[in-house]
């Protein structure tokens, strides 16, 4: 149920996804999404995607939003009609992240995401 984070705040080094979330309480309606980057490293990437379910087992294929790619530390905010996808009562946030150049290591964010019906 909403306000609730999509993805608690957490370290990541690799890909991954968080927990499904009910949003039975904001079907019809319109989510505000918003993703927090609280550190990140040089020459690095965050590419964050919200995906619904009916049922959160099987999960639509296609993104119902996307962050696109993040290189900073910072706040960013995005909207999502629920109205379009009336049979959604689940939401799962999915990432990927990467690292390039002469780097050894991998890459390293510290991120959330929360969500909240939009006013």
């Amino acid at each position: 149920m909403l306000p609730d984070f999509l993805f608690p705040e957490a370290e990541v080094r690799k890909d991954g996804e968080g927990p499904p979330l009910s949003v039975e309480n904001a079907i019809g309606r319109s989510v505000q999404i918003t993703l927090g980057i609280l550190e990140a490293v040089e020459q690095e990437f965050l590419d964050v995607q919200i995906y619904g379910s009916p049922t959160g087992d099987e999960w639509i294929a296609k993104p119902l939003a996307a962050f696109g790619q993040k290189f900073y530390k910072g706040t960013y905010t995005l909207v999502l009609d629920l109205a379009a996808t009336p049979d959604v009562q689940f939401l799962r946030v999915k990432f990927k992240a990467n690292r390039w150049g002469h780097w050894g290591t991998g890459p390293v964010f510290k991120f959330f995401v929360f969500a909240q019906l939009s006013a």
